[in-house]
């Protein structure tokens, strides 16, 4: 996914009698991309995501570039336990309810 924004900077140097401030509006540009894989059964899910993000940004007036990447790498292992009673007997009336009022709603 594509970005672009203006990163707005205010830099205060303070001498020993005074103070200079400096304003700077630049572009900045982002890219950030995602895949996923992931496998799913009743009890047992597993999954991996990656994703890269990149972003330039330009300094006006100087030859300053700063370019910055990050990789995030996330892990998912998990096991589905038996829903308690209490839980389940809660959600079954929600579910009854849920498709009456829906067409209630469209109609």
């Amino acid at each position: 996914m594509p970005g672009f924004g203006m990163k707005h900077t205010n830099l205060i140097t303070r001498f020993f009698n005074e103070e200079m401030s400096t304003k700077n509006l630049s572009p900045l540009f982002r890219i950030q991309e995602k895949i996923g894989i992931g496998y799913n059964t009743r009890k047992f899910f597993t999954g991996v995501d990656l994703s890269l993000a990149q972003s330039v940004h330009y300094q006006k007036n100087t030859s300053i570039r700063e370019k910055r990447s990050q990789v995030y790498i996330q892990v998912a292992i998990g096991y589905r336990f038996r829903t308690p009673p209490i839980v389940r007997n809660a959600t079954d009336g929600i579910k009854d309810i849920i498709p009456t009022f829906l067409h209630d709603l469209l109609e």
